[in-house]
């Protein structure tokens, strides 16, 4: 149930009312006008999720709540790769505000990375943004793959 209500809340955060398309101003309650006569602008980041909103009103959140759903069977599926090395070449990308990383990796999640991605080329973090730094800063996440792309080619 929790799960139910996690999905609504981030497609409710992201979808602007349905009178709000219609009537601008009905997210004020007045229904013809604000009473400050401003009309509410929605954050650009809302906007920006408009497609995903279309997505997930045509196919639900699914899949991204059977990721957490599956929480038990992933930790027994990779328990043999406790404490295991990877010598596969990696680049890291994260946010400094991704709760996901301290939550789910402890105080150093970069020293935890390299240790057990020795070959870990490069760790970048986009400071301001949080876990969907995809969406949140796009630019600086396009830099960084680019970068690291540079970096693949000049080692082949």
């Amino acid at each position: 149930m929790a799960f139910f209500r996690f999905g609504n809340l981030m497609y409710g955060l992201a979808t602007p009312p349905r009178d709000y398309q219609r009537n601008p101003h009905a997210l004020c309650g007045t229904g013809g006008g604000h009473a400050c006569g401003t009309v509410p602008r929605l954050s650009s980041f809302v906007v920006q999720l408009a497609p995903t909103n279309q997505c997930l009103g045509r196919s639900g959140f699914t899949g991204g709540l059977n990721w957490y759903r599956s929480f038990d069977l992933k930790w027994l599926q990779r328990k043999p790769f406790e404490c295991v090395q990877s010598d596969v070449p990696a680049y890291f990308l994260g946010s400094e505000h991704d709760v996901d990383l301290e939550g789910f990796h402890g105080d150093d999640p970069i020293g935890l990375m390299r240790a057990i991605f020795p070959g870990l080329r490069e760790a970048r973090m986009i400071s301001g943004a949080g876990h969907m730094v995809q969406l949140e800063a796009s630019d600086a996440v396009n830099a960084i793959l680019l970068d690291y792309l540079r970096d693949i080619q000049e080692r082949l």
